[in-house]
C-alpha cells in the first residue's frame, strides 16, 4: 500500500470518528418528543354579543355526555363558561379545537409507541443540524477531496455497469415469470371457487367466532351465527373527548336498529385493555368488541381506520367500503356515516 493511500485511510477514519462522536452527542440532546401544541388566544362571543379574549383549554361534559361548560385560560387563570352562554359560532369553534387537540394527542401517542417514527424524526433532526454545522461541512468536503485523488478505473466502472444491466434483465425475467404464474393461478381459482368470496367468509366467520360482547356487566365471548349485510366498524378510545361525546348517540342508534341486517364491531385505540374495558362498561356498549390482544395484529379489522378518531366505517360482507368518516383526506365525522347507515338498513 502506498503512503498516499495510507494517508487517505487515516484521515477518513479520523473524520468518521469525529462525526460519530458528534452525532451521538446531538442524539442524546434530542431524546424528548415534540410536546402537544397549545391553542393560541382567540375571540369568544357570548349569546348576548359580548366578546372576550382567551385560550381554549377543554370542553367539560356532564354524566350523560352532554356539553356543560368550557374551560378557558385568561392570562394564566382558568375560568369556566357555561356552554349555553356561548354563541353558536363559539360553540362550533370549541368543538373544532377539541377535535384538533385530540388528533394531536393521538399522533403523539402513535409516535411514542412507534420506534421507527422516533428514529426517522431523530435522523431528520440530525441531518438538518449537520447541514448547518460548519465542522461537519468541513469534514465532508475534506473527505470528498481526498477521494478525488483516487479515481476508479474505467475498466472497473464498465464491469459494474455490465453487472447492473445483467441483473436488471434477470429481475425483469423473474417479474414476468411471477406475473404469468399469478395470472394462471387466478384463472384456476376463479374457475373452481364457490359463489361466496373468501373475504366475505372471513368477515362473517370472524364476527361469529372472534368477538366479545358486554353481557350482564361482563365482557365475554359472544359466538353466534349472524350473517349481516352491512358491518359497521367503530374506531374510538376512552381518552378521546369527541369519542366520549359521540358514543352515547351510537349506543342509542344501535339499540334502536339491532337485530336487523347490520352488525357493529368496536376496535379500540386505548392504551391498555383495562382502559378499554372501563370504556365499554361505562358507556354500556351493546355491540361486538374485537379483543384488545387482536387489535395490533388483525389487519382485516384495522386497515379501514382513518388518521384520527372517532371514525365510523361501514363495509359489506366482502370488505368493500360503503361509508367512511373520511372523504379523501377530509374528515366528515361519524355523524354523517351514522345517518347514511340508517338509510341503508331501512331500505
Amino acid at each position: 500500500m502506498s503512503k498516499t493511500k495510507l494517508l487517505y485511510y487515516l484521515i477518513s477514519l479520523i473524520s468518521l470518528s469525529i462525526v460519530i462522536s458528534w452525532s451521538e452527542t446531538n442524539i442524546n440532546k434530542n431524546q424528548s418528543l415534540t410536546p402537544l401544541e397549545e391553542t393560541s388566544a382567540d375571540f369568544w362571543e357570548s349569546v348576548d354579543g359580548s366578546l372576550m379574549t382567551a385560550k381554549f383549554v377543554a370542553i367539560n361534559r356532564d354524566t350523560n355526555g352532554h356539553n356543560a361548560s368550557v374551560t378557558f385560560d385568561i392570562k394564566g387563570r382558568k375560568v369556566k363558561a357555561n356552554w349555553s352562554d356561548l354563541s353558536e359560532s363559539s360553540q362550533e369553534k370549541a368543538l373544532l379545537l377539541e377535535e384538533e387537540l385530540a388528533l394531536q394527542a393521538l399522533q403523539k401517542w402513535q409516535n411514542k409507541n412507534n420506534p421507527k417514527k422516533q428514529t426517522e424524526a431523530k435522523n431528520t433532526e440530525l441531518q438538518e443540524s449537520n447541514s448547518n454545522d460548519p465542522k461537519i461541512s468541513l469534514l465532508t468536503n475534506l473527505t470528498t477531496k481526498i477521494k478525488s485523488f483516487f479515481p476508479k478505473s474505467d475498466k472497473k466502472e464498465n464491469k459494474n455497469l455490465e453487472s447492473k444491466n445483467l441483473l436488471g434483465s434477470v429481475n425483469n425475467l423473474i417479474t414476468k415469470a411471477k406475473k404469468n404464474v399469478t395470472d394462471l393461478t387466478s384463472k384456476q381459482d376463479s374457475s373452481s371457487s364457490p359463489t361466496n368470496s373468501t373475504s366475505s367468509s372471513s368477515y362473517i366467520t370472524s364476527i361469529n367466532n372472534d368477538m366479545l360482547r358486554l353481557q350482564k356487566g361482563l365482557i365475554k365471548a359472544s359466538p353466534n351465527s349472524a350473517t349481516p349485510k352491512y358491518i359497521a366498524i367503530y374506531y374510538s378510545a376512552h381518552w378521546c373527548p369527541p369519542c366520549r361525546a359521540f358514543t352515547p348517540k351510537l349506543v342509542n342508534f344501535y339499540n334502536k336498529n339491532k337485530g336487523g341486517n347490520f352488525e357493529l364491531v368496536f376496535v379500540s385505540s386505548d392504551e391498555n385493555q383495562s382502559t378499554m374495558n372501563k370504556y365499554i362498561t361505562g358507556d354500556k356498549m351493546p355491540w361486538l368488541v374485537l379483543p384488545y390482544a387482536q387489535v395490533k395484529r388483525s389487519k382485516m379489522w384495522t386497515k379501514f381506520a382513518g388518521r384520527g378518531i372517532p371514525c365510523l366505517v361501514v363495509i359489506d360482507r366482502n370488505g368493500k367500503v360503503l361509508l367512511d368518516s373520511y372523504k379523501g383526506s377530509s374528515y366528515i365525522g361519524p355523524h354523517q356515516v351514522m345517518n347514511d347507515l340508517q338509510k341503508l338498513i331501512s331500505n
